[in-house]
């Protein structure tokens, strides 16, 4: 997944011709911050910052299966995978450790 993006656009008017404005669309792709922490990015798969990415926004295994076109088996698996090589619990314990990051 990487880096997470969103594009913003601008719309303005340039000037107007025979009464009929003349437009300008700006777009630009705005990098935003991930939400895992870089510690445990270094530690991560591509697909298993992919999915953690996922449950730090909340989605339960079947949005995240839905969305990465995967079977939840498959989620499930990277998830205990992505907890054990962090040393963490369980996926409450995931988010609530990721959002300290966040706070910092």
């Amino acid at each position: 997944m990487g880096s997470a993006s969103s594009l913003m656009v601008r719309i303005l008017p340039i000037y107007r011709a025979q009464g009929h404005p003349w437009w300008t669309w700006i777009f630009r792709e705005k990098d935003t911050h991930s939400l895992i922490p870089p510690a445990w990015q270094e530690q991560l798969t591509p697909r298993e910052a992919q999915i953690i990415e996922c449950v730090l926004q909340r989605w339960n295994n079947e949005q995240i299966s839905w969305h990465l076109g995967c079977a939840q088996g498959i989620v499930k698996k990277h998830l205990q995978r992505v907890l054990a090589k962090l040393g963490i619990d369980d996926r409450p314990s995931l988010v609530f450790l990721a959002s300290l990051y966040q706070r910092g």
